[in-house]
């Protein structure tokens, strides 16, 4: 059964309903009846492979979500929509990429339709995939850079979630003590807010920071 403190983050973390109910209303318009066109739908993807990936699925999560995206495909003009499947499905992808390869092909076009979006929190996104592409490929140091790039861009887009994933996954690539400290304390913060296991949570957004 999946619930629990870290349901509550999570369900937080994908966002309100409401707020792009409007925007969505101009895609499904000519089709209401269509399928992909299903805002209900779209969120239960959405929600079950982050799920799929707090639980140390990553074949599921590629698999459910690529599986469904020709069906989302068209929801995708909505820019919240996009910044969000586009960053599930490159987080699914790298975590599935280490025994499928050609996942890593997947994950590059999240990153780079992440940063074409152009705001600051699709850039940051975008980063974050970067990152997790760089790391398990043994590409330490531009993974420590990206990160570090992740986290600066989180302070000024005050997203503490990401950030914690960040810092908790440089600190597996950085023995600094300022790092580990950073990543210590991240963690910490991540349970006073009563999530249960934050590095499962922080997993969520940049995988490989826990092994099955």
């Amino acid at each position: 059964m999946r619930s629990g403190s870290d349901a509550t983050s999570l369900t937080s973390r994908i966002g309100s309903l409401d707020s792009v109910r409007a925007a969505l209303s101009q895609v499904t318009r000519a089709r209401p009846q269509s399928a992909s066109a299903q805002l209900a739908d779209y969120y239960e993807l959405l929600s079950n492979t982050l799920i799929d990936l707090y639980e140390l699925d990553p074949a599921t999560a590629f698999d459910r979500i690529e599986g469904s995206w020709p069906r989302i495909r068209p929801l995708l003009r909505v820019q919240s929509v996009a910044t969000e499947a586009l960053f599930a499905r490159g987080c699914a992808a790298t975590a599935s990429a280490p025994s499928q390869p050609p996942a890593y092909n997947v994950a590059r076009r999240c990153a780079r339709k992440l940063w074409g979006l152009g705001t600051g929190y699709s850039r940051m996104q975008s980063l974050q995939v970067q990152a997790t592409i760089a790391a398990p490929r043994g590409d330490r140091e531009r993974a420590i850079r990206l990160l570090r790039a992740v986290i600066a861009a989180c302070d000024e887009l005050d997203t503490r979630g990401q950030q914690a994933a960040a810092r908790m996954r440089l600190a597996m690539l950085d023995d600094n003590p300022v790092a580990q400290a950073a990543a210590a304390e991240a963690e910490g913060a991540l349970r006073v807010q009563g999530v249960v296991s934050p590095r499962r949570f922080a997993n969520m957004f940049t995988p490989g920071l826990v092994e099955k």
